[in-house]
Formats: structure tokens, C-alpha cells, sequence
């Protein structure tokens, strides 16, 4: 390998933003039940692993993905945070080479959200766990011959380098559950304007990423409809606009893209595509109604909602809207099935098809087919986390906690003679335990206000 001519730094409070991953990788959990932080302990690897062998970019990672570069943007951690509607054990691993003229100890922090290992040079320096929701945290590294200091939630230590190249690998595990963060960190604390930070692989690599991160990050609006960037564009790129592509060449700083809301721009290196994306209010103004009256604005929402055809949990509400209209789709019963299978999964969110299907057999447009199928998912389903299950459904968040109090209580006063298979209650029980918990939700909000106030998803 030459020697790369431009390398990254650290950013300003210290942090090593580049790496290359392998993963996430995603299996589905199937272990005991428990409360969250039950199962994000229990479903770490208790051993620990060597770090992953010939760590480079586009070789296949320790479960066979291939490493691919890592684009930061703006993000201080490594991060692959996302959603999972259902319970999945996580792992990630990253890799990054880190270059000093000479050895030297640099004290730093490991930040993690999950269960982190890290390894430098081939040596295993830390394992640690933070098995909460959502909050990454800065804890204890243990550095061979090296004493370290906790202050608080945060620990200091020193990582020691030898001069030249120096290997840093990390795993992560994380439990996927909800909206889930995967993310480490190592920020260093002093010293940082020593290291300087190549890609495993390709020296040349380093030197176009750094010279792409560069420009990508300088690109800003121009007007209405242009893109400008702080300097000249170091190789083609593309500009996608849904379905089309503007170039932007080499050599030049600005794009027209005409007066759109969203845009992407594109830049190729070699197997990599590093991306940002841009928005422009400007060009996305609101839509005020015309309507003479409230129920004419209604009606008008309402058919727009009903023209649509979705599937998955989504499609229910304009099958809901078409049925109100009386209107019905030849698709309807078909994305009606659907939906029911999604329920019966007992994914996250799945409280919100539920309302809606609850609302759609309170009607008379549904044939006896679709009444049976409800009837089926409705007296199996787990109404709160008192009844049986183990799943990533979420319960008490303050929207969530309403929809399922207020399914109890309608389920329950649709089948009162009926008994609910999950938990072994007659419906006419399960009404009684529902409208209870509707009501205590009530005298909470009336009294403390609510806590998602003005929430532009949870208000409606």
C-alpha cells in the first residue's frame, strides 16, 4: 500500500468519526421474556470474540458482509440506529487504522449504547455495557498498566499507540427493540491533533474520501432552485430528484436543480456511494384549505385518504375512510388480511391498525368472512403487559397507552360473552379493566397536562 497524501482527523472535541463496518447483523431473539433492559442483558455474548482478521474495505466481515466505509456526515458516534418492530439480537463491528509519528499514550473515552468490545493493535482493551433505552454512555476502560479515573457516568484512560499505523476494532451488540440505538464512539481527550485516520484497505481511498468529505460537506441551497458548494466538485457526481438525475461535473461549485423540495447528491467512489441529502422549504409551501367549513375540510381529507391503497399496517386507515364513504376497493379485504396477519406478529406499533379494524367491524360494510378474521386476531391479542407475551410492543409511552386501553375496552364491549384466548378474561371483563385504565389516563392528563404535547405525530 503507498501512503495515502490525505488523511482524516479527529474532529474538534476529539472524536474518530471514519471507520469501515461489517453489519448490523440481524437475528430474530428468541429467548425468555422480560422487561427491556432484561433482554437487552440477557442477550449479550458473554464471551469475548478475537477481533475480526484483515479488516479491509470490501473483504468479507466476520459473518460474511462486506466491510463498507463508513460516511459520518455531521455524526460524532458510529451509528446504525434504527427501528426494529420486532425483538432482534444486533451486532456490528468496526475498524479503523489510526497513524502516529511516534508512540504515545492518549487519554480517551469509549461510548456505547449496547454492549461494546474494543480492541487496539489485537489487544483487547475493554468490554463494557450499557443496557438502557435510547442514551449512549461513556463508561469504565480497562488499560493494561494503566490506572484510570471515574468521573461519574464517564471514565478517562489512556490507550497507548505505537508509532505508525495502529489498528482499532470494535464489536458492538446491541438488542433491537422499538426505536433502537446502535452506536459507539472513542473520543479523545487529549492529543487528538496526533492521529491522523486512514481506511483499512486502499491508501488511495482514504485520499479521495477525505476529498470528498470535504466537498459534500461544504454543499449548500443557492436560491430557490440551485445547490452551490465552498469549492469545486473533486469528481462527478449526481444530483436525484425522484426520478431523475442532474450531473454535477467535476470542476465546478454550482447545479441548478429547479425549484424542488428534496435532493440528493451522489458522489461514486469505486464500490462506495456517499450521499447527502437536502431540503428546501422554500419550495414545499403549505396547502391552505379552501373549504367553506369544517366539515366540508374534513371531507375533503377524508376522500384524499381513501384514494389511497397501502399495504401492511398502513393500509387500514383508507380501507376505514373508503368504508366510511361507502365506498369500498376490490382490494380492501385482501389488504384488510394483511393487516391482521401484521397484528397477530404483535410487532410494535401494532395497537395502531388495531383502532382502526376495532372501528371498521363496529360498521356494516365488512362481509362475514372479514367479521370472523377480526373476531380471531381481537380475542388473541395481548391488551397490555399484564397478559402474556414477549414481543416489542410498546406500552407505556403516553400515545401508545391509550390506543391499547381504549382496544381493551371496545374489544371487550364487542365480544362481552367471548373469552380472550391471551389472558383467559371474558370481554365483558376485559371492558371493565379497559374503560378503568381510559379513565385513569384521563385524570393523569387533566392533571399533569400532556407529555407529548404539541407533537406534530401524536397530537392527531
Amino acid at each position: 500500500m503507498g501512503n495515502s497524501k490525505q488523511m482524516f482527523s479527529c474532529d474538534a472535541s476529539g472524536y474518530i468519526r471514519h471507520w469501515i463496518l461489517a453489519g448490523t447483523y440481524v437475528e430474530a431473539y428468541d429467548g425468555p421474556p422480560g422487561g427491556d433492559n432484561e433482554l437487552r442483558a440477557s442477550s449479550v455474548d458473554p464471551t469475548i470474540e478475537t477481533p475480526p482478521e484483515n479488516a479491509c474495505l470490501g473483504a468479507p466481515g466476520p459473518r460474511g458482509e462486506s466491510w463498507m466505509y463508513y460516511d459520518p456526515g455531521a455524526n460524532i458516534f458510529v451509528e446504525r440506529s434504527s427501528f426494529y418492530h420486532d425483538l432482534s439480537v444486533l451486532n456490528l463491528y468496526g475498524a479503523t487504522d489510526v497513524e502516529v509519528a511516534e508512540d504515545c499514550e492518549l487519554k480517551a473515552r469509549f461510548w456505547s449504547c449496547g454492549a461494546s468490545d474494543l480492541w487496539v493493535n489485537g489487544e483487547h482493551v475493554s468490554r463494557h455495557n450499557v443496557p438502557q433505552y435510547m442514551y449512549p454512555d461513556a463508561t469504565e476502560i480497562t488499560i493494561p498498566l494503566r490506572k484510570h479515573r471515574n468521573d461519574l457516568d464517564t471514565t478517562e484512560s489512556a490507550i497507548s499507540l505505537k508509532k505508525g499505523r495502529n489498528r482499532l476494532c470494535v464489536r458492538l451488540q446491541a438488542f433491537g427493540i422499538r426505536d433502537t440505538r446502535v452506536l459507539f464512539g472513542i473520543q479523545i481527550l487529549e492529543g487528538a491533533e496526533k492521529l491522523a485516520i486512514v481506511i483499512p484497505g486502499e491508501d488511495a481511498f482514504t485520499d479521495r474520501a477525505v476529498a470528498a468529505d470535504g466537498w459534500l460537506n461544504s454543499i449548500r441551497a443557492n436560491g430557490q432552485n440551485a445547490l452551490c458548494s465552498g469549492e469545486p466538485a473533486p469528481f462527478d457526481a449526481v444530483v436525484n430528484i425522484k426520478d431523475e438525475e442532474v450531473a454535477w461535473p467535476a470542476g465546478t461549485d454550482r447545479v441548478v436543480i429547479g425549484a424542488v423540495a428534496r435532493a440528493e447528491v451522489h458522489l461514486v467512489l469505486g464500490d462506495e456511494t456517499l450521499k447527502r441529502v437536502f431540503e428546501l422549504p422554500v419550495n414545499q409551501p403549505i396547502t391552505v384549505s379552501k373549504a367553506s367549513s369544517l366539515e366540508a375540510h374534513q371531507d375533503v381529507i377524508l376522500r384524499d385518504i381513501s384514494n389511497r391503497i397501502n399495504r401492511g399496517r398502513g393500509g387500514v386507515m383508507p380501507v376505514l375512510a373508503r368504508h366510511i364513504l361507502g365506498a369500498r376497493h376490490e382490494e380492501d379485504e385482501s389488504v384488510l388480511f394483511e393487516a391482521l396477519d401484521w397484528i397477530d406478529g404483535r410487532p410494535d406499533c401494532a395497537d395502531f391498525p388495531l383502532a382502526a379494524i376495532l372501528r371498521l367491524y363496529h360498521g356494516d360494510t365488512l362481509t362475514q368472512k372479514e367479521r370472523d378474521r377480526i373476531k380471531e386476531t381481537v380475542l388473541k391479542f395481548r391488551y397490555w403487559h399484564d397478559e402474556p407475551g414477549n414481543d416489542a410492543m410498546c406500552f407505556d409511552s403516553e400515545n401508545h397507552a391509550l390506543l391499547f386501553h381504549g382496544c381493551q375496552m371496545i374489544a371487550g364491549n364487542l365480544f362481552p360473552n367471548e373469552t380472550f384466548t391471551n389472558c383467559g378474561r371474558l370481554g365483558k371483563e376485559q371492558a371493565v379493566i379497559g374503560k378503568e385504565r381510559c379513565e385513569k389516563w384521563l385524570d393523569v392528563v387533566e392533571a399533569q397536562g400532556f407529555r407529548e404535547f404539541l407533537s406534530s405525530t401524536y397530537m392527531p
